[in-house]
């Protein structure tokens, strides 16, 4: 064999010195958003949160944020006076009902939140069915809601009401007797009348009362203790 042959030949034998670097695998293979930290998601309000701002009386649209609060006033007592009044009316002495002008009977003072709803209507009428043996035991009678003078005669005109039914649109004398409070429906907070019925002596004293009470056998029980049966 030739020199130049045999020099090839061993060439081809020989390794190569300038050998390729592998290739990465796929595994390996970096990636070019791995390294990159996406910015956190900004936290979205809690439903507990929602609930929260829900439930506040000042959210509330009867309660608005600048609404000034119930006055405070000393609770009323058995056997006290009771706060003396005057306020506008149906069936009024010139469209005006004065507590005090009643001394000498006894009067069934009644605060109900809202005319024509069911509950009062229901409780009105079971007044006015009432109302002839409630004189008997000379006793007036007088209903209180926070309703106007227009709605108050719509109210009593449907359903023949024959006393009075007094406008505290200011809520000024359910603050007296202690019945404008914070009530809460539907998890929603506002301020309204919780019902209530007061029982006056003929000198003014308060004889007894009911608080936060349910209509169903209420007027019955008033007229019990009217004729001194409670």
């Amino acid at each position: 064999m030739a020199p130049s042959e045999q020099t090839k030949e061993s060439q081809k034998l020989m390794p190569s010195n300038t050998s390729k670097p592998p290739k990465p695998s796929k595994q390996n293979k970096p990636s070019n958003t791995s390294n990159i930290s996406k910015p956190p998601k900004p936290s979205k309000p809690s439903k507990q949160t929602k609930q929260t701002k829900t439930s506040d009386p000042s959210h509330h649209p009867e309660h608005p944020d600048n609404s000034p609060q119930p006055a405070i006033h000393p609770p009323l007592e058995v056997g006290k006076p009771v706060p003396d009044f005057e306020l506008p009316a149906t069936n009024g002495n010139g469209g005006v009902v004065r507590l005090g002008d009643y001394r000498g009977r006894k009067v069934v003072l009644y605060f109900y939140p809202k005319d024509s709803t069911p509950a009062c209507t229901q409780e009105s009428c079971d007044f006015r069915d009432a109302s002839v043996a409630f004189g008997s035991e000379n006793a007036a009678i007088l209903g209180i809601s926070a309703n106007d003078l227009k709605s108050h005669d719509k109210f009593a005109k449907k359903y023949e009401l024959p006393f009075p039914l007094l406008a505290d649109t200011e809520h000024r004398v359910c603050e007296l007797y202690g019945v404008w409070q914070e009530k809460q429906l539907y998890g929603r907070k506002y301020m309204g009348i919780v019902r209530s019925t007061f029982l006056i002596d003929e000198n003014g004293l308060l004889a007894k009362e009911w608080r936060n009470l349910k209509v169903k056998g209420h007027v019955e029980e008033v007229r019990q203790a009217l004729a001194g049966n409670a």
